[in-house]
């Protein structure tokens, strides 16, 4: 047995080892929209299903440089998002779109999927 302190491991560590531990991991691939109706695309590999009874899901979703990320801004915004669940088929596509980009530019643009419409909120999602 391996014995490790959280506090003896840098936060890369951390996160290589919990994303390594946890197997299989799904992995949430979000739409968002931000308030001028820019579309952003991100992967967030720490996801589960808490409950079914909405169904609630749960996405770790950290800061990037003590700001919140993208994803973030537009969930608070506009209280929407398609969530999708990556499959092994679209790995390449998911992991380009996991790209530091600027605020005012779209993952969208790094893949060749199609977004479609959603029948009841305004974020569209991936057609995959």
């Amino acid at each position: 047995m391996i014995n490790l302190s959280a506090s003896e491991l840098s936060p890369h560590e951390q996160y290589k080892l919990l994303s390594g531990s946890i197997i299989p991991r799904p992995i949430a691939w979000i739409t968002t929209q931000n308030t001028a109706g820019l579309i952003n695309l991100a992967p967030f590999s720490f996801t589960t299903g808490i409950s079914n009874q909405l169904p609630l899901l749960s996405v770790a979703i950290l800061r990037e440089r003590q700001a919140p990320k993208d994803t973030a801004a537009n969930l608070l915004a506009r209280h929407e998002a398609v969530v999708h669940m990556v499959s092994t088929d679209l790995t390449k596509a998911m992991n380009q779109t996991a790209a530091r980009l600027a605020p005012d530019q779209s993952e969208l643009t790094l893949i060749d999927l199609p977004l479609i419409p959603s029948t009841e909120i305004q974020v569209p999602g991936l057609q995959a």
